[in-house]
């Protein structure tokens, strides 16, 4: 069945005077993973790649109302992995993990807010490791944090140190560090013992397997339970020690995945039951019950998938009974015993569609469907102000508030938010293109479904309604690397052996109008195609071959655009670098390599290099906007000057420009229109702002 594309060649962009794209990026909603492929045009870009979600950057920390849960924009902005939150007394936050920022303040990974919603200039930097875990003392006035860090505030404590809260100076607790594993869970009890838990076999140079006690003056203690294997989470009356993990053994005695220790003799404390038939998470104690959440589907026999309760007195399964369709990792109770918060990779619980955290009424189980936070990723600490009405949750998210979208999305060009446009790929997306009308988008990856149907690693989508045209229906044998189209054609790269059911090595073109597979455009490379650019009548090819069409052509070559024969004399030279994207400004090709060295190379319409700068790392993506050409990898100098992943150079010259926004990840694609210049890829922030996966940069 055909179906009609308006057919016409794709446009080169036009050179001009250079304009140098901003310094900082747009406000764009993000993604919760890597984006591969960006294609901008006009009202719309379409990103591909490896995510699932797309949703307004929040950064690593989100501050809730208890209530309803909707977010405070007002708290500063947390740069980086968040593994634990507490309240500060008096008004204010405790934030630790391995952050960088915290609103414009440099902080590394241990920072405080104030009542006021301020960051406080208290700035101990922990060294040679994160903070994992921090607790108060019951009287406020201490805070206790442990992790794998060798120093803080300038002086040595090896995995422990304590904080007064008054004035934040270091105390001179420090009980010394843990062997051969690391703690994972600090608690407090009423009467001021610490207790830790974890992965370890010894603290402070004695024997303790994965649980011990430190007094307030900070010695060990000779309470000595033991646990035969990791304990996850602890929680503390003054007179029993609660905690929950992967043992199977605990304080000498069978207590499956979670239990109870007496706090004076080290003894298991006479809990009844099987436990759980898989490691507990996270614990929290209300009153008389204590809450658990993890991997199990059963505590003592009794169904509970990933969320329950047992009281605490003697184990028994109480009747709370949300259920979960995955993991619960963290539990927070409010004061007044109603509401358990509930964190974890989940997607529904307590019969409430609710992405990864959720509160959850503890005396029916049923969740609130209004209290829908929706961060993008994991969150990993949670803790609520001394007056209850402040929920926050830190994580390895970066977002949150979106919308669900599988490995395709579409953003609004002027807004930067989603659109509707949702087809979804069950696997990841390494390569869109639009065709030339516009109305379809093509999408190329290691898929087997999009949109619900069978499509395998190719397929083309409705524009506007993201809808799969079911009338074009090629596919590929293997990855579907890149894509590009020109006039009916879509020219197709990758890893395939055979395309459309025929055999074609690594390229192949397809007929837009009528998707039935060109029986003369046979390249034939001898390895993956990574990028395809077509332009100027020749279509050229990048990735990892070193022959193409029996010619010797290392890593980049042109070919005929109807016919698929290598055209004579271009890019003939031996190159030791692998081509993972090209650009042009319609007289020189920029292809982006990768190799022992990373360099930008330019070349000229005969296969000449005309310039090129290298890089200390790969360079791997490239785009051309009016005058220059913008430049993404995973390198920290580009052109012998600092350049943190990105920069830019003329496109004539290759003078290095002086735009240098910075990110902390890889960029692994890059696209430029009229409006902007847009980068794709691993990293998380830019600018010191968090963008995860894509960032906007809008042009002058």
């Amino acid at each position: 069945m055909a179906f009609a594309l308006a057919a016409s060649i794709a446009a080169v962009p036009a050179g001009g005077a250079s304009a140098t794209a901003a310094s900082t990026p747009a406000a764009t909603w993000i993604a919760n993973g890597t984006v591969w492929s960006i294609v901008p045009t006009g009202s719309v870009t379409y990103l591909a790649g490896d995510f699932t979600e797309v949703s307004p950057s929040t950064g690593n920390v989100l501050a809730l109302d208890a209530i309803t849960g909707v977010r405070d924009p007002a708290f500063p902005t947390v740069s980086g992995a968040v593994r634990a939150v507490a309240a500060r007394p008096g008004g204010g936050w405790f934030v630790a993990g391995t952050f960088t920022t915290i609103g414009s303040a440099s902080r590394a990974g241990l920072a405080a807010t104030t009542a006021a919603g301020a960051v406080g200039g208290w700035n101990p930097k922990p060294k040679g490791g994160s903070v994992t875990a921090m607790a108060l003392s019951p009287d406020g006035s201490l805070l206790y944090v442990a992790g794998t860090f060798t120093s803080i505030a300038s002086t040595p404590r090896t995995g422990f140190a304590a904080f007064t809260t008054a004035d934040l100076r270091l105390t001179p607790w420090a009980p010394g560090g843990v062997s051969a594993g690391s703690v994972a869970a600090l608690t407090v009890a009423p009467t001021g013992t610490i207790y830790i838990g974890g992965s370890f076999t010894g603290v402070a140079g004695s024997g303790r397997a994965r649980i011990a006690a430190i007094s307030p003056a900070g010695a060990l203690m000779a309470w000595n339970p033991g646990a035969n294997d990791t304990v996850s989470d602890l929680a503390a009356t003054a007179s029993t020690v609660f905690a929950g993990g992967a043992f199977t053994t605990l304080a000498r005695a069978a207590q499956s995945r979670v239990g109870a220790i007496d706090a004076a003799t080290g003894a298991g404390a006479g809990w009844i039951g099987a436990g759980a038939d898989a490691p507990v998470r996270a614990l929290a104690l209300s009153g008389p019950t204590l809450y658990l959440g993890g991997a199990f589907a059963t505590i003592d026999a009794a169904a509970r998938a990933h969320i329950g309760a047992v009281n605490a007195s003697d184990g028994a399964v109480t009747a709370f009974a949300p259920g979960a369709d995955d993991d619960v990792t963290v539990l927070n109770v409010s004061g007044d015993g109603s509401r358990v918060i509930a964190a974890g990779p989940f997607g529904s619980i307590g019969g409430v569609a609710a992405r990864r955290l959720a509160t959850v009424d503890t005396v029916t189980g049923a969740a609130d469907a209004t209290w829908t936070p929706n961060p993008n990723d994991l969150p990993r600490a949670i803790a609520r102000s001394a007056d209850g009405t402040v929920v926050l949750a830190g994580g390895s998210f970066t977002g949150a508030g979106g919308v669900s979208r599988e490995n395709l999305a579409a953003l609004d060009a002027t807004t930067g938010t989603a659109t509707g446009w949702d087809p979804g790929a069950d696997a990841t997306v390494y390569a869109l293109a639009a065709s030339p009308a516009g109305d379809v988008v093509f999408a190329g990856g290691s898929f087997t479904h999009v949109g619900g149907l069978a499509e395998q690693k190719l397929a083309a989508i409705d524009a506007a309604t993201g809808s799969v045209v079911t009338a074009f229906h090629v596919g590929a044998n293997n990855r579907v690397r890149s894509l590009a189209t020109a006039g009916d054609l879509l020219y197709v790269g990758g890893e395939f052996t055979k395309l459309g059911g025929q055999p074609r090595t690594s390229a192949g073109a397809v007929a837009i109008s009528t998707g039935g597979l060109d029986a003369d455009w046979t390249p034939s490379p001898d390895g993956m195609v990574r990028t395809i650019l077509a332009s100027g009548g020749r279509v050229y090819l990048g990735g990892d071959f070193a022959n193409v069409g029996g010619s010797s052509r290392d890593h980049v070559a042109a070919v005929d655009p109807g016919t698929g024969a290598i055209v004579t004399g271009f890019a003939t030279a031996t190159s030791a670098y692998r081509t993972f994207q090209l650009a042009t400004d319609g007289t020189l090709v920029f292809a982006a390599m990768g190799g022992p060295g990373g360099r930008l190379r330019a070349y000229g319409a005969d296969g000449s290099i005309a310039w090129e700068a290298t890089a200390d790392g790969d360079v791997q993506a490239c785009a051309y906007a009016a005058g220059l050409v913008y430049i993404g990898g995973h390198f920290t100098s580009l052109a012998k000057a600092p350049r943190s992943q990105v920069g830019a150079a003329d496109a004539s010259t290759g003078a290095l420009d002086a735009w240098a926004p910075g990110t902390n990840g890889s960029i692994w694609t890059m696209a430029a229109d009229g409006a902007a210049v847009h980068l794709g890829g691993t990293f998380t922030r830019t600018v010191g702002l968090v963008r995860a996966g894509y960032a906007r940069f809008a042009l002058s």
